[in-house]
């Protein structure tokens, strides 16, 4: 828990849990797991900018978290090889 954690939103928490949840799933090569819980993190970010409860700063900070989990998950899959195959 870090520091300052007692002044984010509701919002941003939610979101920060769900980022943590793609980082861990994806640090442990879960590439199933990364890949739902960043369509959950995805959803839950389009339903909130939608409903105007995100400001811009916000909104550009998750789309760079975004964007890079997203690549990095792709290119997981594109490294997956079994290793018999190698």
């Amino acid at each position: 828990m870090a520091l300052f954690d007692f002044l984010k939103s509701s919002t941003d928490k939610r979101l920060d849990e769900m980022v943590e949840r793609v980082k861990l799933n994806y640090s442990n090569n879960y590439h199933d797991d990364a890949v739902r819980s960043y369509e959950a993190l995805e959803t839950a970010f389009d339903n909130l900018s939608r409903n105007n409860k995100l400001n811009d700063k916000q909104i550009d900070y998750y789309n760079g978290v975004m964007k890079d989990y997203k690549e990095k998950i792709d290119k997981m899959a594109n490294d997956r090889t079994a290793y018999w195959a190698k």
